[in-house]
C-alpha cells in the first residue's frame, strides 16, 4: 500500500496543476491527511520530517487544485486554533489512483463529504489531531514501530467493531508485538469510558482475534491528564473484576508521552499495578 516512485516536476508552488500529475511530495501529504483524517501544517511537517514552509506550499497547491480543504474560520482565529486540513473527495480518488490502496473504498470517499459540509464537530477534529500528535511522538520514540489508523483498519473484519485509534506493531527480534491504543479526553464521561472498556472485554472474550493465531494485544490508553488516568484505572479495574478477565490494560498521560525519550520511556502503568512504570517494549 506504499507510494510508488512517480516522475514529476520537482517543486511545489501555489499554481493550478492542469494536466500535470501530482508529485511525490504532494502525494505524501495526501496520504498523511488520509490516514489521520485531519492534520495541521505542523503535524504533517513533523510526520514527514519536512520544513513548515515546504508543507505550507504543498498544501496551498493541493487546495488550489481541489484536493484538500481546511476547517478554519473567525472563531478558530480568535481562539488560536490552527487550520485543520482534510482531503476532499477528489483528493481521495487521486490517492487511490496513484497508490491503489484497498482501504480507500467508495464508502470512504462518500463519508468524506461529512468533513466538507461541517457535519463533524470541532471536538471530533481535535481528537483526530491529538491522535496524529500521539502517532508522531510514538514514531520518534520507536522508529521501527508501524502504525495503522481507523481508516486503514476498517477493511479487516477480525478487528473489534469499535476500532482503536491506533493499531501498533513493532518487531522485536523474532517476535512482533501488537498493541491497541486509544486517546481519552478529560471531558469524557465515566459511563462512556466504562462502555468502551466493556466492548473491549467482550471482544477479548468472544472476538475473532485468537483465530488469527496471535496473542491478544495489550490495550493502551493515553489520557489527557493525570486525574483522568486515575479515574480510568479505577474504571478498568472494576470492569476487569466484574468480567473475571485478565486482559492487559496500560495507561499513561499525554504529558508523560511528550516528556519521554528513547532512553527513558518508563511511562506506562498497568491498571493492576498503577504505581509501577514499564516501557512499551516489555508490555
Amino acid at each position: 500500500m506504499g507510494i510508488g516512485s512517480i516522475s514529476m516536476a520537482s517543486k511545489d508552488s501555489n499554481i493550478k496543476l492542469k494536466d500535470r500529475k501530482l508529485n511525490q511530495g504532494q502525494l505524501e501529504v495526501l496520504l498523511k491527511l488520509y490516514r489521520y483524517r485531519f492534520g495541521t501544517r505542523e503535524l504533517v511537517a513533523d510526520s514527514l520530517g519536512k520544513s513548515d514552509m515546504s508543507i505550507y506550499l504543498r498544501l496551498q497547491t493541493l487546495i488550489a487544485n481541489g484536493y484538500v480543504a481546511s476547517r478554519y474560520d473567525k472563531s478558530h482565529r480568535l481562539s488560536g486554533r490552527p487550520a485543520a486540513y482534510y482531503l476532499l473527495p477528489k483528493g481521495l480518488r487521486a490517492l487511490k489512483q496513484y497508490t491503489n490502496r484497498d482501504d480507500i473504498t467508495d464508502a470512504a470517499i462518500k463519508n468524506s463529504y461529512k468533513d466538507k459540509d461541517g457535519t463533524v464537530s470541532d471536538q471530533f477534529i481535535d481528537h483526530n489531531l491529538d491522535v496524529y500528535a500521539i502517532g508522531n511522538r510514538l514514531q520518534a520514540l520507536y522508529p521501527a514501530i508501524k502504525q495503522f489508523t481507523k481508516r486503514e483498519l476498517v477493511i479487516y473484519n477480525y478487528f473489534p467493531k469499535q476500532l482503536p485509534d491506533l493499531y501498533l506493531s513493532i518487531k522485536l527480534g523474532d517476535q512482533t508485538k501488537r498493541l491497541f491504543l486509544d486517546y481519552i479526553e478529560a471531558t469524557t464521561p465515566s459511563f462512556v469510558i466504562d462502555r468502551q472498556l466493556r466492548q473491549k472485554i467482550e471482544y477479548y472474550q468472544n472476538g475473532d482475534w485468537q483465530t488469527k493465531g496471535n496473542s491478544f494485544p495489550p490495550i493502551l490508553y493515553v489520557c489527557e491528564n493525570g486525574s483522568l488516568e486515575k479515574r480510568l484505572q479505577k474504571l478498568a479495574n472494576r470492569a476487569l473484576y466484574r468480567s473475571d478477565t485478565d486482559m492487559a490494560v496500560y495507561t499513561t498521560t499525554k504529558n508523560a508521552l511528550g516528556s519521554a525519550s528513547p532512553k527513558n520511556d518508563l511511562i506506562w502503568s498497568s491498571v493492576k499495578d498503577p504505581d509501577g512504570l514499564v516501557t512499551l517494549i516489555v508490555l
